[in-house]
C-alpha cells in the first residue's frame, strides 16, 4: 500500500518519466523522478519542469475515444478514468507534471446541489442559489 505522501504526490505533483503506461504510473506513485517536486522545494534542478493543465488534452484522439464511451461526469467521478485522461497529454508530450482531471462543478455537488449536464445548454445546478439566504 502506498504511503499517504506517495498518494499526495501521485495526485498533486505528478512527475512522469519518459517511459509509458504502467511504468510511468509506478514511478509516479513511488515518488521517483521528482524534478517537479524538487523545483517546488527550491532544490537545484537540471531544467525548469514543464506542466500543463489536463484540459489541454481534450483535442487528443485518445481523449475523444474515452469521451465517446463515457459521459463527462463519469470521467470526473471514476478514479481510473480521471487518471487515464490526466496522463494522456503527459504521456504524449512527456511533461513533468499534470493537474488531476476534474471539474470545478464537483464542489457544489459535494455541497448538496444536484449537477446535471443538459444537451445544448451545458451544466445546470439545482436548486439554484439566487441570494445569500
Amino acid at each position: 500500500m502506498p504511503s499517504l505522501q506517495a498518494l499526495i504526490f501521485a495526485f498533486f505533483a505528478i512527475r512522469i518519466s519518459t517511459l509509458s503506461g504502467r511504468a510511468q504510473c509506478d514511478k509516479m506513485i513511488n515518488g521517483q523522478n521528482n524534478l517537479y517536486l524538487d523545483a517546488i522545494r527550491k532544490k537545484p534542478v537540471e531544467r525548469t519542469p514543464i506542466w500543463i493543465m489536463r484540459q489541454a488534452g481534450r483535442y487528443l484522439p485518445e481523449y475523444r475515444q474515452i469521451r465517446d464511451q463515457h459521459d463527462f461526469t463519469s470521467l470526473c467521478k471514476t478514479p481510473e478514468l480521471a487518471t487515464e485522461v490526466t496522463l494522456q497529454p503527459v504521456r504524449r508530450f512527456e511533461f513533468d507534471a499534470a493537474i488531476l482531471f476534474s471539474d470545478i462543478l464537483v464542489v457544489p455537488e459535494a455541497l448538496g446541489q444536484h449537477l446535471e449536464f443538459q444537451e445544448n445548454h451545458g451544466p445546470k445546478l439545482f436548486p439554484q442559489i439566487l441570494d445569500d439566504e
